[in-house]
């Protein structure tokens, strides 16, 4: 739409409340679909195990699986407890403390974010206000849950790239600090991964 189509993707958006309402208006399935089943995030586990032939890391769902692993990480709080939850144990982790590899609590094992993003997210939530940051939005978290049925998210301005060369590495005492963090809705969440690592202008 934003390549070849007559209107932008943001009159759409603005229009029906979001492009897979759009999409849906228009008599089609969205392609990326919001609150999901856990127990069909679940079973594409199983089913991707089946087609693999083994149980897929992170990077393999988001490659060949109907979903990104993202779902997985954000309600799971973690890849592999999400692996667990589908009745599997993770591949590429160390046997045990007996293992010349083995971490007491490796980084990608008890977050993606960061042992300390509960606590960032959190005033940066209160620090906006509970609204998303968006020029001309008014979402706040109430509203937010109810027609999504999840609170506000919160944004890394500069993404957990630019702080380390793998998840294992990042400084997330750095990505996670409050300048670098905006809340923001889940319609609009798109404008600010597109404008990274910029702050959209919210005077």
């Amino acid at each position: 739409m934003r390549e070849q189509g007559q209107y932008s993707v943001t009159v759409a958006q603005n229009h029906f409340g979001s492009w897979n309402e759009a999409l849906k208006a228009a008599g089609y399935n969205p392609r990326k679909r919001m609150q999901v089943p856990d127990e069909e995030l679940l079973e594409e586990i199983s089913r991707l195990t089946d087609e693999l032939g083994k149980v897929p890391t992170a990077k393999e769902m988001s490659a060949n699986g109907e979903f990104s692993h993202k779902p997985y990480i954000r309600r799971w709080n973690g890849w592999q407890a999400a692996v667990r939850a589908a009745g599997y144990e993770p591949v590429g982790r160390p046997a045990g403390p007996d293992h010349h590899n083995w971490k007491e609590q490796p980084v990608h094992e008890w977050r993606e974010y960061g042992d300390n993003w509960d606590q960032q997210r959190q005033k940066a939530l209160e620090r906006d206000d509970y609204t998303c940051q968006t020029p001309g939005c008014e979402w706040t978290q109430d509203a937010h849950r109810e027609a999504f049925k999840r609170g506000l998210h919160v944004h890394h301005i500069r993404p957990l790239s630019a702080f380390g060369a793998d998840e294992n590495e990042v400084d997330f005492e750095q990505a996670n600090c409050l300048e670098n963090l905006v809340t923001v809705c889940a319609e609009h969440h798109h404008l600010w991964e597109r404008a990274s690592p910029l702050r959209l202008d919210t005077r």
